[in-house]
C-alpha cells in the first residue's frame, strides 16, 4: 500500500469505516483478562530482572505500528531504523505497542521484528494491535511466537483473553520494585474484514460502530493488579501503561482549549467508541503517570489531563500504509523514586525532536503535591 493513502482509504480497507467493535463477552474480546498475580500481591517475574540504573534512571523505547510485510520494498527504512535506534539509546527495556505486522506469515514476521531488539540483548515486551492476528495467525499463536524470543518478560500463556501483564523495575539494587509498567491487549480486531467477518455469523445485530474497547474484564485486572501491589508494599508503585489504541480520554484531552500539548497532531483520535472506565480506575489508584498508546500514525503528541498524561509513540512504519510523518520511535527515561520521567522523539534521520518532562512540561505552575 502507498503511504500517499489516505486514512480514510486505510480504514476503508480495514473494515472500520463500516465496521464494528467486537462486543464484551465475545470469545475474541476474552474474559476474565491478565496475569495471575502472586500471593503476596506482586505480579511475578519472568524472562530478564528489570532494574534501575545506578544512576537511578530506567529508559525504555516504544516502538509501534512497524506494519511488516516479509519482501515488502516499503520495509527497509523501518528494518534499518529500529536497530539504529538501540544503538543511540541503548535502552534497558523496548515496548512493541502493536501491529507490528501486515501480512502473513505473520508469526515469521513478528519474530523478525523483535529479534531486532533481541539480538542486541535488550529485554522487551510485546501487545497486540489491531491488525496483528488478521492474517494466518490468531492472538495464541502471535503471543507464543514473541515468548519464543530471548529476552521477552511476558508471562506465560494462559488462554485466550489472558494476555495481559503487569511488568516490575527494580530499584538499582536489585531489591525491590520501583515501578511498574501495565501492558494491556487489544482483544478486538476489525471484525468487517473477510475472513474474520466470518467468525461472526449469528452474533447479535447489535453492532457499535468503531474500534474495540478495554473490556471489563481488563479494567477489573488493572484494578486487582494496582490494589495488590499498594496493599503488600504499603505504597503505590509509580506506573506506565501501554496499549495500541487510544482511549477516548485522548480525544476529551486535545479538544480541551485549556490543555497543553507536546508534538504533532494531524488525525483525528481514532479511539472506541465505548468509554469502559480504565482511564477514571488508574485516576483513583493514584500509579499511573501516563499511558502510550500507537494506533494513529500521524500523531505523536503528549497531552496532560486530569494529572495522567496520555501519549502517542511515533510511527516506526513500514511504506506498507499510511504515514505523513517522519518515522521514529519514542523514548522514555523514568527517574527511580520520582513521578518524573523525561521524553523524546528520535527520528530515522538520527535528529531527536520534542524533548520534554513529565509533568513540568505541561503545567503553568508547581505540581500539585497533594499527587503523588
Amino acid at each position: 500500500m502507498s503511504n500517499n493513502m489516505s486514512r480514510r482509504d486505510f480504514l476503508a480497507k480495514s473494515g472500520m469505516l463500516a465496521g464494528a467493535a467486537v462486543l464484551p463477552g465475545s470469545k475474541l474480546m476474552g474474559n476474565n483478562a491478565g496475569q495471575e498475580e502472586e500471593a503476596a500481591g506482586l505480579p511475578k517475574v519472568y524472562g530478564p530482572k528489570l532494574k534501575f540504573r545506578p544512576d537511578g534512571t530506567f529508559k525504555i523505547v516504544q516502538f509501534t505500528d512497524t506494519h511488516y510485510i516479509i519482501g515488502h520494498r516499503g520495509c527497509p527504512r523501518m528494518l534499518k531504523l529500529l536497530p539504529e535506534v538501540l544503538e543511540k539509546e541503548k535502552p534497558d527495556f523496548v515496548m512493541y505497542t502493536g501491529d507490528m505486522v501486515f501480512d502473513a506469515p505473520a508469526v515469521k514476521a513478528l519474530k523478525e521484528v523483535l529479534n531486532l531488539t533481541a539480538d542486541k540483548g535488550i529485554p522487551f515486551a510485546y501487545v497486540f494491535g489491531n491488525h496483528d492476528a488478521e492474517y494466518d495467525a490468531k492472538q495464541p499463536a502471535l503471543y507464543k511466537a514473541a515468548l519464543e524470543v530471548k529476552g521477552n518478560v511476558m508471562p506465560p500463556f494462559r488462554g485466550e483473553g489472558k494476555m495481559d501483564f503487569a511488568v516490575t523495575i527494580h530499584d538499582h539494587d536489585g531489591k525491590a520494585p520501583a515501578a511498574m509498567l501495565y501492558c494491556m491487549q487489544y482483544y478486538g480486531g476489525n471484525p468487517y474484514d473477510r475472513p474474520m467477518r466470518d467468525r461472526f455469523e449469528g452474533m447479535p445485530q447489535r453492532r457499535v460502530k468503531g474500534y474495540a474497547w478495554i473490556t471489563e474484564e481488563q479494567v477489573n485486572w488493572y484494578s486487582k493488579t494496582s490494589e495488590g501491589i499498594r496493599k503488600s508494599l504499603g505504597r503505590v508503585l509509580p506506573a506506565l501503561a501501554f496499549f495500541h489504541v487510544p482511549l477516548q480520554e485522548y480525544r476529551y484531552a486535545i479538544e480541551d482549549p485549556e490543555t497543553t500539548f507536546i508534538g504533532i497532531r494531524r488525525e483525528n483520535v481514532g479511539s472506541p467508541e465505548l468509554n469502559s472506565g480504565l482511564f477514571t480506575a488508574m485516576r483513583e489508584h493514584e500509579d499511573v503517570m501516563a499511558t502510550f498508546a500507537g494506533h494513529d500514525h500521524d500523531n505523536d503528541y503528549a497531552v496532560l489531563y486530569h494529572d495522567i498524561l496520555l501519549a502517542y509513540g511515533r510511527m516506526s512504519g513500514s511504506d506498507t500504509v499510511y504515514n505523513h510523518i517522519p518515522i521514529g520511535a519514542r523514548v522514555i527515561n523514568l527517574k527511580e523514586g520520582k513521578r518524573e520521567f523525561d521524553s523524546w522523539t528520535d527520528l530515522h534521520d538520527g535528529t531527536t525532536v520534542d524533548k520534554w518532562t513529565y509533568p513540568t512540561s505541561f503545567v503553568d505552575g508547581p505540581h500539585n503535591p497533594d499527587w503523588k
